[in-house]
This record gives C-alpha cells, structure tokens and sequence, in this order.
C-alpha cells in the first residue's frame, strides 16, 4: 500500500501534488467543525487563518495546569492504527511548550520534521529542539538535551538525525524518554528525495510526529 503510494506521488510530482493539495483544501467534509480552532491565529497559536484544525481529530492537550488544550494538531490513521501520526504545523514562539507538552503525551518517540526553520527568508518553525550535540533547553517544564547527531545513513545526508534526552517531572517523579528527531534538510524544490525514513519509522508504535508547514500560493 505504502509503494502504491509513493509511486502515485512519484507520477504526480511536485506541480500535479501541489494541484491536488489546493483542489483538496476548498473541500469541507460534511459536518467539520473548527470551533478550537477559531481565534488561534489571533493568538499566536496558528500560523495561517485558512489553515484550520478539525475538532473530531484534533490532539486535546492534558498537561497540568495548562489553561488553554489547544494545539494545531491532528491525529491521522492509517489501517493498523487510528492515531498512527500527529501532523502539526512547524511551532511557533507561543506554542513551543504546548508541542513539548504533546510530544510527552502521547508517549511519542519520533518527531519527523519536513521543513526548514527558515525558507526564502521566511520564518516557517521555531528552533525548538537542541540543534548541536551537548546543547540543552527547556520548555514548558520539559527539558531537552542533545546527546549525538549523525547523518540517516552514510549515503543519506539529507536528513539528520539528532538523539535527545528529554526530562520532565510526573505526579513529582522525575520521568525520562530517548526522542529520534528526524529533519529532512535538502527536500528538493522540484521532486521528492530518494530516502528510507519512511521505512525506519513505519515499525514505531507510538505515534510519530510530523511537523510541517503547508504548501501556500
């Protein structure tokens, strides 16, 4: 099923995907609703108004002492299971701590991010997770360290792979995970990359992570 699709994306290319994402946008399935979803672009927790968030899919955020559960984040099933991915957008400065807080709670242990932090001069996701080996930062309560970074495989630089050490506290446990954090850095203008990521994180339980920004005219 996977190759179907990937030979069908193949065919299309960049110009026929891009055709059908814009036809795909202007349809509104019968009874979505985005009522989370309204005012968040005001706020600062969406980055585009014509970008919405479904509520029957969206990730409800459950941290303590949050006042707000909104994050623009939806699950996507796929026939082995129903919250097999999280797409969410590339974080923006006020919603950084609400990604963190998603990424421990739904116990995720990949975060594939398809995007650059900044594209043609534009800002398109916070810089959220250590970039060099040994740094740290903190979020929301959430800290995260840089334990090593290494290229997918010698002959697929393209996408680098930073280990991370993430730390936070639980009912006042300290609590621990390892996170793979995948960026796929040369995605080209005009095809798709040759790459095997999409094998290595097919067999990951939790859902994966995919933080993106859409394709806009």
């Amino acid at each position: 099923m996977v190759e179907k699709w990937v030979r069908r994306a193949l065919d299309k290319g960049v110009d026929g995907l891009r055709e059908e994402y814009m036809g795909l946008k202007r349809y509104v399935p019968e009874g979505m609703t985005v009522n989370a979803f309204q005012g968040t672009y005001e706020s600062g927790k969406s980055r585009y108004k014509d970008v919405p968030c479904q509520d029957k899919y969206r990730v409800i955020l459950k941290w303590p002492g949050i006042t707000d559960d909104y994050i623009h984040a939806n699950y996507v099933a796929t026939p082995i299971n129903e919250k097999r991915f999280i797409c969410t957008q590339g974080p923006m400065p006020k919603s950084v701590d609400d990604f963190w807080h998603m990424v421990v709670q739904e116990e995720s242990d990949s975060i594939v991010m398809v995007t650059n932090t900044i594209e043609k001069g534009f800002n398109k996701c916070e810089q959220y997770w250590p970039n060099d080996q040994g740094q740290s930062v903190s979020f929301g309560g959430v800290d995260i360290t840089n334990t090593l970074v290494r290229a997918l495989a010698p002959d697929e630089t393209g996408v680098r792979v930073c280990v991370l050490a993430v730390k936070w506290k639980e009912g006042g446990k300290e609590r621990s995970r390892e996170i793979r954090h995948y960026q796929w850095i040369d995605w080209p203008d005009r095809g798709v990359p040759p790459c095997r990521l999409t094998a290595m994180v097919r067999f990951y339980i939790p859902p994966s992570i995919v933080d993106s920004h859409p394709v806009k005219k």
